[in-house]
This record gives C-alpha cells, sequence and structure tokens, in this order.
C-alpha cells in the first residue's frame, strides 16, 4: 500500500482555479465563520445527552518536515506556481506565491481543533456511502444532516480551508464504532503532473490508489493524544495567524452559541480561555463591551420571563422576554441544539426588550431548516419547497414574538407608574420646566390618552397619541419599518402588518364663536407669504417615533388625503391635563439632509404637498426626556 499526495487527473476537463466558491464564502470573516461552522458540527454529533460537547481550539506551530508527505506536498507547490506563472492569473499566483513563503518557514503554524463527547466521522471504511467521514472529507455540497441539525447545504466544511495560507487540512477520528481514519485534503489549483497530464484541483493524503484514509491517528501535536475518546481531530495546515484570532473565535462562539452553552450542551476551550456554563457569565463580562446585544441575551436567560405554546401543530416553541431600559429591541432566533440563526429586529421600534425564541419541537425545527439560507443566518422562504407556506408560518412566528413583547410593555409600563405613583405628576412637571415660558392654561380639556400600535386615520386632524411610561421607552406604537423584512424588503399584500386605520367620532366645529378652525391669519408667520386662511388637512395617515440614533431625534411620516400650496405640521406635547406646543431644535425631510425646514413654536413648515404622497420629516425636539405627542397637518390657499 503507498501512502503519500495524489491530486486525480482531470480527464481533459475543466480547469480548477483558486476562486473556489464555498471557500470564497467564509473569507470576509474567516474567524467567526470557522468557529460558527466547527461548533456546529460538533453539537449535531452529540454522543451523549447529559454531558455537554467539548470542542477544543489550540494553535500550535511544528517543524516543516512533520507535514505529512512534505517533500511531495512542496513540488506540487512548485508545479502550481509554474503552470499559473505563464497565464496571467493574478489572484492565483498571488496566493502560491504567500503559500510559498510559508512553506519555506522552518516551523509551520497549526491549529488544532478537537471535539468530544461527539460520535466521530462515521463510515470511514464505506467509499462513496453517504456518511458523515464521506460527506465532509470527499464530498461537494453534500450534506445528510437530519431534522434538527443545524448544517444543510453541505457548504460550511469549507470555512476551516478559508483559514489556511496552504489551502490544507488533515482529518483525524476515532468514531463510535471503534474505527479511526487520518486523510489529508489539499484544496489547491490545477497544474501539470509527472506525465504531463493536467490535475483536478483538489488532492488528497492517504492510500494512493484509492485516495482513501489510512486508519490510524494522526499524530502531530506532540502534547496531544486523543487515546480512546470519541471525537474529531482537524488540523488547519499554515493557520492564518492573525492577532485577534483568539479574541474573534471566543466572541463568534459566545454570539453564536450562548444558548447552548447555558443550556450545557456544549463547552469550548480558546487556547487557555473556557468556554462553559460555569465560566459563562464571567467570560461574557470580559467581552460585553464588544457583543453588548449577547450581553443583554443573557440577561434574558437569567431575568426574562418565559412563554412556552405549541406552535401550529408543530410542536413546542420557547420564548424569553426581558423588559428593560437599555435594551437593543431584538429578538435572538435559535434553533433546539442552541445555535443561533438570526437576529430579528422590527418587532417593536419602541418597547426595551431583548428576548430568544428556541425551536424546540422536531417537526418545527425541520419545516425552519428549509427556510435557511446557505450560511444559516436567515430565514429566507424563497428556499423552502413551500414557499407560499413558509411565508405565512414565518409571518405568523414573528407576530407571536411582536404580540408577546408588546403585552409585556404594556403590563411592564402599567406596573412601573403604579408602583412609582408619578405617572400622573411627572409630564405636567416635565412640561412646566421645558416651556415655562408658554401658556400653562391653553387646552385645559382632559386628553384620553391611549397605548396603541395601530396606525390610526384621522379625519381633520392628524393625531397620534402615544403615551410614554416612565423610564420604558421613548415612544409608544410601532414603526412603520416595523414590517421591513430581514432583507431589506418592504412586506408585501401577502404579509401581514398589524395596525387598522381608525377614524375618529365627532363633528367639525364650523361655528364663528373662536373655537373652530383657526381663520385669518394676517402675518408671514414662517417669513414667506401672508396667509388669507389656514384649514385642517382632511383624512391623513401619520407614523412617528423615535429614529434611535438619539433620545431627542423623531421621525414623522404623513400621508395627507388632499393636497396644498404650503403648510406646516404642529407638534403638541401632551401632558396629562395640558398640551404645550413643542420646542424644536432643527427639523429636516428625510430626502435631503442639506435642506433644512424653518421651525417655530412647535411647527414645522412645508412646501406644497400631493395628497396620497408620502411626506417625511426628521425632527429633533430641545430636550432629552421622554415625551408623548399630538401632531396635526394644516395647509393654505392664497
Amino acid at each position: 500500500m503507498s501512502i503519500g499526495w495524489r491530486f486525480p487527473e482531470n480527464n481533459f476537463g475543466s480547469l480548477t482555479g483558486i476562486s473556489e466558491a464555498g471557500i470564497e464564502t467564509f473569507r470576509a470573516n474567516i474567524y467567526s465563520s470557522l468557529a460558527r461552522e466547527i461548533c456546529q458540527n460538533s453539537l449535531d454529533a452529540r454522543l451523549k445527552d447529559d454531558k455537554p460537547v467539548i470542542v477544543d481550539f489550540q494553535k500550535i506551530y511544528i517543524d516543516k518536515n512533520k507535514l505529512p508527505g512534505c517533500s511531495d506536498f512542496l513540488d506540487i507547490w512548485v508545479k502550481c506556481l509554474e503552470f499559473w506563472g505563464t497565464r496571467n492569473n493574478k489572484k492565483a499566483v498571488d496566493f502560491l506565491n504567500n503559500g510559498s513563503k510559508t512553506l519555506n518557514k522552518k516551523r509551520l503554524c497549526v491549529l488544532r481543533i478537537s471535539d468530544f463527547n461527539t460520535t466521530g466521522l462515521t463510515g470511514s471504511d464505506k467509499e462513496y456511502d453517504t456518511t458523515p467521514w464521506q460527506n465532509l472529507v470527499k464530498s461537494s455540497g453534500v450534506s445528510d444532516k437530519g431534522d434538527s441539525d443545524g448544517g444543510s447545504f453541505g457548504i460550511g466544511k469549507s470555512a476551516p480551508y478559508a483559514c489556511s495560507d496552504l489551502r490544507t487540512l488533515f482529518y483525524s477520528t476515532f468514531d463510535k464504532d471503534g474505527l479511526c481514519a487520518t486523510q489529508g485534503v489539499s484544496k489547491l489549483v490545477s497544474f501539470k503532473n509527472a506525465g504531463g497530464n493536467i490535475t483536478q484541483g483538489t488532492g488528497y493524503f492517504g492510500e494512493t490508489s484509492r485516495n482513501s484514509s489510512v486508519n490510524y491517528e494522526l499524530n502531530i501535536d506532540s502534547t496531544y493524544s486523543r487515546g480512546n475518546r470519541t471525537g474529531t481531530d482537524i488540523y488547519i495546515m499554515g493557520f492564518i495567524d492573525e492577532e485577534e484570532w483568539k479574541a474573534e473565535i471566543v466572541k463568534s462562539i459566545l454570539e453564536g452559541f450562548l444558548v447552548a452553552i447555558y443550556n450545557n450542551k456544549i463547552a469550548v476551550k480558546v487556547g487557555d480561555i473556557e468556554i462553559s456554563q460555569q465560566t459563562l457569565a464571567l467570560v461574557l463580562n470580559n467581552y460585553k463591551d464588544d457583543i453588548k446585544w449577547t450581553y443583554n441575551y443573557y440577561r434574558t436567560l437569567t431575568e426574562g420571563e418565559t412563554f412556552v405554546t405549541d406552535f401550529e401543530g408543530m410542536g413546542e416553541i420557547e420564548l424569553k422576554v426581558l423588559i428593560s431600559s437599555g435594551l437593543h429591541r431584538r429578538a435572538l432566533l435559535s434553533r433546539s441544539n442552541g445555535m443561533k440563526i438570526f437576529d430579528k429586529p422590527n418587532i417593536s421600534s419602541t418597547i426595551p426588550f431583548a428576548a430568544i425564541l428556541t425551536l424546540k419541537g422536531k417537526e418545527v425545527n425541520k419545516f425552519f431548516r428549509e427556510m435557511e439560507t446557505p450560511q444559516h443566518n436567515a430565514w429566507e422562504p424563497g428556499f423552502h419547497s413551500d414557499k407560499k407556506k413558509a411565508k405565512k408560518i414565518r409571518t405568523e412566528l414573528f407576530r407571536y414574538i411582536k404580540e408577546i413583547v408588546i403585552q409585556m410593555g404594556r403590563n411592564e409600563a402599567a406596573d412601573e407608574i403604579d408602583a412609582e405613583g408619578v405617572g400622573e405628576y411627572l409630564p405636567d412637571e416635565l412640561f412646566m420646566v421645558q416651556n415655562q415660558n408658554q401658556n400653562r392654561n391653553q387646552n385645559q380639556n382632559d386628553k384620553d390618552e391611549t397605548i396603541t400600535d395601530k396606525t390610526k386615520d384621522i379625519e381633520i386632524k392628524a393625531v397620534e397619541k402615544v403615551k410614554i411610561p416612565t423610564g420604558i421607552a421613548k415612544i409608544e406604537g410601532d414603526s412603520l419599518d416595523e414590517e421591513i423584512d430581514d432583507y431589506g424588503n418592504i412586506a408585501t399584500d401577502d404579509d401581514v402588518i398589524d395596525g387598522t386605520a381608525r377614524t375618529p367620532r365627532g363633528k367639525k366645529n364650523n361655528g364663528s364663536d373662536g373655537k373652530g378652525t383657526p381663520t385669518g391669519a394676517t402675518g408671514n408667520i414662517d417669513g414667506t407669504n401672508v396667509i388669507k386662511k389656514w384649514a385642517e388637512i382632511g383624512s391623513v395617515q401619520t407614523r412617528l417615533f423615535n429614529t434611535g440614533v438619539k433620545p431627542s431625534e423623531y421621525k414623522l411620516m404623513l400621508t395627507p388625503e388632499k393636497s396644498a400650496q404650503k403648510g406646516y405640521v404642529m407638534v403638541k406635547l401632551s401632558g396629562e391635563q395640558s398640551n404645550f406646543n413643542a420646542s424644536i431644535k432643527s427639523a429636516r425631510l428625510e430626502s435631503s439632509e442639506s435642506e433644512k425646514l424653518n421651525s417655530m413654536d412647535g411647527r414645522i413648515f412645508l412646501n406644497s404637498f400631493l395628497e396620497k404622497q408620502k411626506i417625511s420629516i426628521i425632527f429633533e425636539l430641545d430636550y432629552e426626556e421622554s415625551c408623548s405627542m399630538e401632531v396635526a397637518l394644516y395647509g393654505y390657499s392664497l
């Protein structure tokens, strides 16, 4: 039996260049992608459910001659350079020249990744069967993951190659059936071999006649031995040893596997850093400035309220929600094994919360897994075999999260105001300070303030009342952006958008006793034309919410039902007993960064606007405190 490197000939097929699609997918974030793909695979191969999977990342240096088949490998590298050096392919030549520098060093940097309490890569003795060994080592675009497992496209195996200056790995396993196997894989480029024939780009170290594995443990790390512990070792040869590699891997593990670590399903060691259920709080505290969202999610795990339900008859889902000032308003969506898929935004722009949703049931995991993108970082209905149903089910899941968050936000608001006993005093006191030179006795009619996440359709006066619980949120109600999906697309008619138009009851007052519509303006209120008559614009749809850029900045979206030559938006702050004209520092149309809108005494002045054409205004108040507001749109004709 001959053991060494062999690159099969391509039999006059296509040339293989350096831009291998699977590897290119992970080049932007090599360390975080590596950590995510490795830990996902190890979790999927968990052996005993009562013990965590252990994954160990250790950087070592070996003598270059310890690279299995070193002399043959060096010769292959020279042949690759000779072949591509005459083809004006700069990317390939640059890669090969950089690899030559790595191979010219006496010592080679290697990252060893070992897992324990896993099944190992079974099926190493079955040639071309669909087994974990064949799928990982000798297949492309193949995966046989089960319903609850994370991978389904078979491209995650390329992530380690992106971390290698030589694009070369060695796999060694001792599986649960007692089989031991080792094989090297190098994803390079086509070249002309000693017989003058062109090769494929992928070569193997092992038994050369059939490119098969050898049945012994690879031993190039003198400090390590697997012994009889089941699992897999991956050696990344020519590891790209950048200064931040350890920190990036740690952060990626914390972000991607927080739930799994917290539930003791996995523990990871990166160099001398141990991340386990016991050390999680300490490690998170050390990195919380870099991964604030993850720290918020950890608080959700330890402090949040739990909701469990059978979702659409497909099995159990679990939602944990924490409402607290300063949280980032996202929900972490996780598979049953505790691996994060993505952060769901656009749930509520006003309630400070963090949530974690875990798909626990087998069928619900299976259904959503089919929607995962190749990078396993989003749910896209287009990947599902039943696209229409997938879109509907995804929308229903998002709706469920939203309803729970909004309900908890309302309950929290009520509890806080009742506990503190200051709800009825704070607004008036706040506005008294801010508006001490304004008339405090105007408009003394009590206002029925309502908490709502519905779009309002208001005739005559465009008003969206927003109630702000102390310390809870800047503005209650959901922003229009909440129905923009995770890929930046506006919701279509098939999507469900919460909120229905509502028209308040009551009649206009057109009398002449001073209580009706303002008339007879004679001054240049905004320094422009003399206004003959102000008229409140008819039915107007409005949205008002904090931009999230700063506490005092808001976005107002209006859709007038009537056109006007000129007009203004009246912004009032709503107190328990009185309303006051807002003090506005600045305002502009969202479409123009440089062109400012004039503002005075709570008014934001506009040029002409057309019916059914949306107006979007960004404005900043002169104070940082939480505020309830009313808005009204006025127009005039000359």
